[in-house]
């Protein structure tokens, strides 16, 4: 009795419920991460945006508020920096995002098609000889890979949404920290530990 037709059974479940978990696993995991991350770095460069929108407003001649609030223009410098440079990286963060899912789509397409071409040299109405399964090997494995490889971090986009939000805070907290109630209340908090 040979076991070689209960191997390519076998080598087949295989591939078809691999092409199957691959093709779900991908739909979902592009949806969520594409919905989720989208939504975030476009709000860091609104956020870094209407921030600076806001510095301009707050900055502006004789405002009252930059008064009360006792911003200096070192400070109110400073912060629109900061929220330029965090809409610009924002803005790097957003293509860099857009050209990782076109990668990922196609190494995605291509893991699918390679479960394909593994089930196509199984087919139930020619039996495979020794290299075919060897090739029917070759796919599943290169389906593998190719898994791995869509699940490759972009540090790209990573750094520039970092460097994007990073750039948001230090431009909101430049005016605060620099306010003369902060450096009051700084010493009065080291008095108070000392």
């Amino acid at each position: 009795m040979s076991h070689k037709p209960l191997v390519l059974e076998s080598l087949a479940e295989t591939l078809a419920d691999e092409k199957l978990l691959a093709s779900e696993e991908a739909r979902q995991l592009v949806q969520e991460r594409d919905s989720l991350t989208g939504k975030i770095r476009f709000g860091l460069v609104a956020l870094n945006g209407g921030s600076l929108l806001a510095m301009l407003g707050i900055a502006s001649g004789e405002n009252m508020l930059s008064t009360a609030l006792g911003f200096t223009p070192n400070a109110a410098n400073f912060s629109f920096i900061a929220f330029v440079i965090g809409v610009v990286f924002g803005g790097i963060c957003l293509f860099s995002h857009q050209n990782e899912m076109i990668v990922k789509a196609g190494i995605t397409k291509a893991r699918v098609q390679s479960l394909m071409n593994g089930q196509l040299i199984l087919r139930p109405n020619f039996p495979p000889e020794r290299d075919q399964l060897k090739d029917a090997y070759k796919e599943l494995e290169s389906a593998g890979e190719l898994k791995i490889e869509a699940l490759n971090v972009n540090y790209r986009s990573i750094v520039a949404q970092n460097l994007s939000a990073g750039a948001w805070l230090a431009g909101l907290l430049a005016p605060v920290l620099s306010s003369p109630s902060m450096l009051g209340l700084y010493q009065a908090v080291r008095t108070f530990i000392s």
